[in-house]
């Protein structure tokens, strides 16, 4: 019911999601090579 309040009440905000695919969605908005340490 808490992931439901959240998107009801903050859905210009967050965005939330479960499993594989929401992990592959976070990966594609990764830049590595801005991220990459030197």
């Amino acid at each position: 019911m808490l992931w439901r309040e959240l998107v009801d009440r903050y859905s210009d905000y967050f965005e939330g999601g479960m499993g594989a695919d929401a992990i592959a969605q976070l990966v594609e908005r990764l830049d590595f090579d801005e991220e990459e340490i030197n």
